[in-house]
Parts: C-alpha cells; sequence; structure tokens
C-alpha cells in the first residue's frame, strides 16, 4: 500500500465477475478479462456503495477519456480499451486522487485546522447519526454503531458518496451540487459494469477557460460561503459538478482496526474526522448534473430528488423520455441517441436516498425498461403512458372518497397511495 494510498493505484474497489470470482482491482483493472470474465457487477455489502462505486468510474472516465465524436464513443463500446490505455489517460490526473499525505487530499479540504469539530467517521455515512443525533439522543430509528471504523476503501467511498449527494446538514453545511439527496437516472447494461460505465460518458464539449480550469475542486482553496456566497458554474471547470465538495473534510490519522463495512480487510481504519461548516456553496439550479433529471418549476430548471412512488410507472415515462416540463438526464437522453439503432438491451437505474431534512427515510433503487426508439416512438410511448397515468390518477380519486366514508377519516394515509401505485406496476410494464 502507498503512503498516499492513491486512488488510481490501489485495488480499493470490490467487484465479482461473471464466473463468480471475488476480487479488489484499481480503476483501470475495470476493463480486464472483458471478453472472457467481465465484471458484473461491484460487490460491496451496502447497496449505496454499489452505486457510488458505478458513479465514481463514470465520473472518472468522463473526466480522462471523454470522446471527441460519437465514432470515438463507439469504439470503446465495441471493444473495451486495454488496462494500459486506462492507465496512460488518467496519469495526468494522478496527483488528484490522494486519499491521504500533505498535500490535496481527495475530496478533502486544503485547509486543515486543529480547531475544527472533531466527528465519528459515521458523519459521513447519511444513513447513520452524526454527532448532534448521538449527542442529544435523537437517533431512535436509526441503529447506533459503537466504535464504527472505515477502512481505507470504505472511507474513500463513504467521503465520494457524502459529496455527491450531501443532503441538507444543519447551519453553514452545504448540499451538493444538485440539491439535498438528489435522484440519479442512467442507463445500465445488466451484467456487463464496462458497458454500463461508458453507456453514461458523454462527448467532450469545448469549454472556455476558467479560474479553476481542474475539475477537482479539492486542488484549491475552498471559497467560503459564510453569508451565502456562491460558487457559480462558469468560474469553474465544465465538469467540477461531478466532483463537487460542498462539505468541509478532513480525515484523521488512520489506524488498524476492523471495518465496519468490509469486515476484517487488510487496510487500515479511520474513526475520526475533522470537519467544518460554511464548504462551497452550489446553486443546484445553476449547475446541471449528467446523472439527473430536471423539472422546470417557476421557469427554472431543478433536479429530481427520490420520494415515495416516485420511481414506478408513473413517473417512468418522463425520466426516460422528457416532457413538457422534464429533461431527463443527459446520460439517458446521450444513450437515447446512440443506441436507438443498435437494438441494445438496456434499462434505467434510479436510485437515491429519501430524506426529509437531514433523516433517511429510505433508500431508492430501481430498475425499469428503457426502449431506445427513434424520436416518433418515443412521443407514442409519452402520450400512451400519460393517459395511462390519468386515469390511474382518477380511479384514486374515486377510490380515496370511498376508503373516507368508509373508514370514517378525512386523510387517507400516505402509504395507501404508496401501495396503490406499486400495485399497478406490474399491469403497466
Amino acid at each position: 500500500m502507498s503512503e498516499n494510498f492513491n486512488l488510481l493505484e490501489e485495488k480499493w474497489i470490490p467487484v465479482k465477475r461473471q464466473s463468480g470470482a471475488e476480487e479488489w482491482i484499481r480503476p483501470a483493472q475495470i476493463v480486464e478479462g472483458q471478453k472472457d470474465d467481465p465484471i458484473v457487477r461491484f460487490n460491496a455489502p451496502r447497496p449505496d456503495f454499489n452505486t457510488g462505486f458505478l458513479q465514481f468510474m463514470v465520473c472518472l472516465l468522463q473526466t480522462c477519456c471523454a470522446p471527441t465524436t460519437p465514432r470515438e464513443w463507439r469504439k470503446w463500446f465495441d471493444q473495451a480499451p486495454t488496462v494500459e490505455e486506462l492507465d496512460r489517460l488518467f496519469e495526468p490526473d494522478k496527483d488528484a486522487f490522494n486519499l491521504l499525505g500533505d498535500g490535496p487530499r481527495f475530496m478533502q479540504d486544503l485547509e486543515r485546522k486543529e480547531s475544527w469539530e472533531v466527528c465519528s467517521v459515521s458523519a459521513l455515512l447519511v444513513d447513520l447519526p452524526g454527532s448532534q443525533g448521538l449527542k442529544n439522543n435523537t437517533d431512535h430509528f436509526a441503529h447506533r454503531v459503537v466504535d464504527l471504523g472505515l477502512s481505507l476503501p470504505a472511507v474513500a467511498l463513504a467521503i465520494f458518496n457524502l459529496q455527491q449527494n450531501s443532503p441538507s446538514g444543519g447551519r453553514g453545511h452545504r448540499t451538493s451540487a444538485r440539491g439535498g439527496a438528489p435522484l440519479s437516472v442512467i442507463p445500465v447494461f445488466r451484467g456487463d459494469i464496462w458497458l454500463t460505465s461508458w453507456a453514461c460518458v458523454s462527448e467532450k464539449q469545448l469549454a472556455p477557460s476558467t479560474i479553476r480550469n481542474r475539475p477537482f475542486p479539492w486542488l484549491y482553496q475552498c471559497r467560503n460561503s459564510r453569508g451565502g456566497r456562491k460558487l457559480v458554474a462558469n468560474e469553474c471547470s465544465i465538469w467540477e459538478v461531478l466532483w463537487a465538495c460542498p462539505r468541509r473534510i478532513v480525515l484523521m490519522p488512520s489506524a488498524t482496526g476492523v471495518c465496519s463495512i468490509f469486515g476484517n480487510i487488510p487496510f487500515p481504519v479511520v474513526k475520526n474526522v475533522y470537519i467544518e461548516a460554511y464548504g462551497n456553496n452550489y446553486d443546484s439550479s445553476d449547475w446541471k448534473h449528467p446523472h439527473s433529471a430536471y423539472y422546470t418549476k417557476d421557469e427554472i430548471q431543478l433536479p429530481y430528488n427520490p420520494r415515495s412512488g416516485q420511481l414506478g410507472f408513473r413517473n417512468w415515462h418522463h425520466l426516460t423520455y422528457g416532457g413538457k416540463s422534464v429533461n431527463p438526464s443527459r446520460a439517458v437522453a446521450d444513450a437515447l441517441i446512440r443506441l436507438a439503432r443498435m437494438g441494445a438491451e438496456i434499462q434505467t437505474l434510479s436510485f437515491g436516498f429519501e430524506m426529509s431534512n437531514a433523516k433517511v427515510l429510505s433508500w431508492r433503487y430501481r430498475e425499469l425498461p428503457f426502449f431506445c426508439c427513434e424520436k416518433e416512438t418515443q412521443n407514442s410511448i409519452r402520450a400512451v403512458s400519460d393517459l395511462l397515468v390519468s386515469w390511474s390518477e382518477v380511479a384514486f380519486k374515486e377510490l380515496t372518497k370511498v376508503l373516507q366514508v368508509s373508514l370514517s377519516v378525512s386523510m387517507i394515509p400516505k402509504e395507501y397511495s404508496d401501495e396503490f401505485w406499486r400495485k399497478l406496476d406490474p399491469e403497466f410494464f
């Protein structure tokens, strides 16, 4: 293990291959064995870690390997690059991926003050109670983990996940570049991690020179947001949105121990972190993330958040094909254009934490059909889906009236609505 634990050099990503073999890889090895024994899934025990590893790979490929033309994209879709090719393309940005050390650290603040608040490493996991929850004993519905420790692979992914999805976290603790706890919607090839990762990569965009030309905000001094000061998109690299760092975090020294996520693996464990408020303040209406679908409200485009009942047929056609006030994620829109004539079997994957402020309500994860078709067919699918949803809404309103009378209540519990839409899903698809 290197002293700086460089995330492009270390084997820190757990995967499972088609043969059933389980191993740890470094990022460039995502294509290793693609012809004979491809990687079929990430192999973490937490579902949000598996989607996090996928997003990390997509962000890395987008930043370092973006194709310049559709033909270039198709070349790697038809035949994966070699490990050596990826290593060569990752090399120029290797300095940005040190998790430890004296220089810039991956997704951590350049400033390191011992006066900052010392928190349990559990603060990096949105589903576990933070220091305030533990102090005030308000963690009644979350499992309190005693002496929690995260190995270096686990803590690296936990930081990435928190910065990508950071929910509202109290005064000065900023949300992600697409708001608090966003919904991600991406195309997936079931059982093929390389194709899924590459399907989410967009073509390179020409971008003007900016104050921050590299997309890694931890290479720069934090833009202190006390007083509401914002970091605007036109000051930064076009792909900073992939690596946005709203939270000010610094890992404290690691030690030996057992990882609370991966168990007894041969990596040091981190138990505490320094945390400070007023990190980079990203306005989610200013930044556009390629994994988020956006809806228009008061002429402003806002990213979707996971909500109860949202990941079924009621919203499927809008998240996949867009609509009057909805734009699908760029990853999905690109896949529609690229794959419409290829006959590829593909699905959409929607995932994210449903939150109420800083409290986790549920983890949302749903794979749904994705018909890669021409524009005319997309319009037909949208029209039929809108009609079926309208009829279903009318039926639910009538059912609600009957239930209100029979139960002698003025309001029907929210769970009834969730169950209604959930039971209609199989009939629709």
